[in-house]
């Protein structure tokens, strides 16, 4: 069974839950407990194997749904191409120019990443009229330059390019970002 499979498998009434998360080098292993789906009275157990973790932030858990995505951005740190971007006059309120940005971080992030992490201009360096406004993963430069809207004069600098071809699994609110997944089925003592 892969993750895929295993995430099709897993639905609310399974009362599923993770209830270890070890960590070995840069591997870390989850065990997930649920109801067969098959209809047997046994309760099944799997380890979940995430290869080179990047980022990690998974606890055990109660009623548990997994999610699987190549391309969410919790990955575009490792799977992008990366851009800083300069600004040479804004043409508009800074304040708004900030706003707008931020506007479009939260519709893409939705609070997966902070907007601190990408925004480097404040209004006093938006004010002083050029210096760097933003940087970050091309899917991201592509929503913050339409954003702008032509509120200000940019260039966009390529600065370089990650592809580690990392993976995202999504235990509901929590999440592991790492370059593979293997799902092995394991019997009570495990």
């Amino acid at each position: 069974m892969n993750i895929l499979e295993l995430r099709d498998a897993i639905y609310e009434d399974l009362e599923s839950h993770l209830d270890q998360v070890v960590a070995n080098g840069d591997t870390i292993r989850l065990r997930l407990v649920c109801d067969d789906w098959e209809g047997s009275s046994e309760r099944r157990r799997f380890h979940i194997l995430l290869r080179s973790v990047h980022e990690l932030d998974i606890s055990p858990s109660h009623d548990v749904l997994l999610s699987v995505f190549e391309d969410h951005p919790l990955t575009w740190m490792y799977n992008s191409t990366h851009y800083d971007v300069y600004f040479s006059k804004v043409l508009g309120d800074p304040y708004e120019v900030i706003g707008r940005l931020y506007s479009a971080h939260e519709s893409l992030y939705g609070g997966w990443r902070p907007f601190s992490e990408f925004l480097n201009a404040d209004v006093t360096i938006l004010e002083g009229g050029h210096g760097l406004l933003i940087r970050g993963p091309e899917p991201a430069i592509k929503k913050y330059i339409s954003a702008l809207n032509g509120l200000a004069k940019t260039r966009e600098v390529p600065t370089h390019t990650r592809a580690l071809n990392c993976t995202v699994l999504l235990i509901d609110d929590m999440y592991a970002v790492c370059e593979g997944i293997s799902v092995e089925e394991v019997g009570d003592e495990a």
